[in-house]
């Protein structure tokens, strides 16, 4: 019974992520189904940040991949007017903080707005 409990909120955590990111992904102005092709969404995400295109490739780099993904998500919160803490959300917590930007009020604007950690702590 409670390893039923937990695979449902597994699969509600899960649906909710899908969810956050697709409609997150359509307010950037790219493909919502983007997301369920597994290349193609990093690219999307690589796209979101205005980076290049080898950025996807070294994503992908097995065990350290996760190193060059932090600058991306950050650069993806900015665009979204957060600041870099929230991009680290994005990586780390993406079922809390990719519903915050695909149902709250964040607009994606291309320039970015950039706010540094040390005005989030001031």
């Amino acid at each position: 019974m409670l390893l039923a409990i937990f695979v449902i909120a597994l699969v509600a955590l899960i649906i909710l992520t899908v969810l956050g990111m697709a409609r997150t992904y359509g307010k950037a102005g790219k493909p919502p189904w983007a997301i369920i092709v597994p290349i193609f969404n990093v690219h999307c995400m690589v796209k979101m940040a205005q980076k290049s295109g080898w950025w996807t490739l070294a994503i992908c780099i097995p065990y350290i991949g996760w190193l060059f993904s932090i600058p991306v998500y950050t650069a993806v919160a900015r665009r979204f007017g957060k600041n870099d803490l929230f991009g680290i959300g994005l990586l780390f917590l993406p079922f809390i903080c990719f519903p915050i930007l695909a149902f709250g009020k964040a607009v994606y604007t291309p320039e970015g707005i950039y706010t540094p950690l040390e005005e989030v702590f001031a």
